[in-house]
């Protein structure tokens, strides 16, 4: 048993996509780095939610690493509330449309604690590979002592310095297709480091179960038509959780629903 995994002894399982996991794929590949999901601890959570991702797993013995994560949890789904409530006026999105999709996203969204040991290993490895984040906002802090995000663009990757006393927000697929591809979701892959450990905490703000997300009618003209097909998040989640943790073939993605 590895370093990290002694002090959180909670391993995640196909029934439930919360707690620990050291296997997570990305595009049927597996990543360099070792992971653990929370979510809310919203009491009568509906039947949909504990089937698509199941329910928190808690290291016994530490409470204090609970109360924090679950205070963390909801600070980071206020910010996330304010910052998606803007996009979506910015898209012109009428506002009971937002407080109906979002109206679970407490129950929807993800906390993630990621470690990125070191990789002495040459072979190619990345901590996570390219990829676009399928929630529909995301609100990072980095470690600040090693860099090893970089963002996509024109094909070519960048780094993202950390910045102290800051987040990194992303767009994810969800608010691409809301605005009918008008904000793209960047993509971005993290590197492994040779000789330091990489801490990361992202939070998924994420739509309610039950929405059906497709292009605000805002976003749509005679130059820009409907480009895809409503999106049932809770479906699409469930089968993006499924290809995270075991290779299922090809993972879902928004351009399998491509008019």
């Amino acid at each position: 048993m590895n370093s990290y995994s002694s002090y959180i002894v909670v391993i995640l399982f196909q029934t439930n996509f919360r707690g620990y996991s050291d296997a997570e794929f990305t595009k049927q590949l597996l990543d360099w780095k070792e992971l653990f999901d929370i979510g809310s601890e919203v009491h009568d959570r509906s039947e949909q939610t504990l089937e698509v991702d199941g329910e928190n797993q808690w290291p016994e013995g530490m409470p204090e690493f609970k109360d924090s994560m679950v205070k963390f949890f909801d600070n980071m789904h206020s910010i996330a509330d304010v910052l998606m409530k803007t996009i979506f006026s910015s898209l012109g999105g009428d506002p009971l449309i937002f407080e109906k999709d979002f109206e679970g996203s407490k129950e929807s969204s993800l906390l993630r604690l990621n470690y990125y040991p070191i990789c002495t290993d040459g072979n190619g490895h990345l901590g996570v590979g390219p990829h676009s984040d399928p929630s529909a906002l995301t609100i990072l802090w980095q470690d600040m002592e090693v860099s090893s995000l970089q963002v996509e663009r024109d094909g070519v990757f960048y780094d993202v310095y950390p910045l102290k006393d800051s987040y990194v927000v992303n767009i994810g697929d969800m608010v691409q297709v809301w605005s009918n591809g008008l904000y793209k979701a960047p993509v971005h892959k993290v590197l492994v480091n040779h000789t330091s450990p990489r801490y990361s905490l992202p939070f998924f703000y994420c739509p309610s179960y039950r929405c059906n997300v497709e292009p605000l009618e805002t976003c749509i003209s005679d130059e820009n038509p409907c480009r895809y097909r409503p999106i049932n998040w809770g479906l699409y989640r469930k089968r993006r959780f499924e290809g995270d943790y075991a290779d299922v073939g090809e993972e879902i993605q928004i351009k399998h629903y491509l008019i």
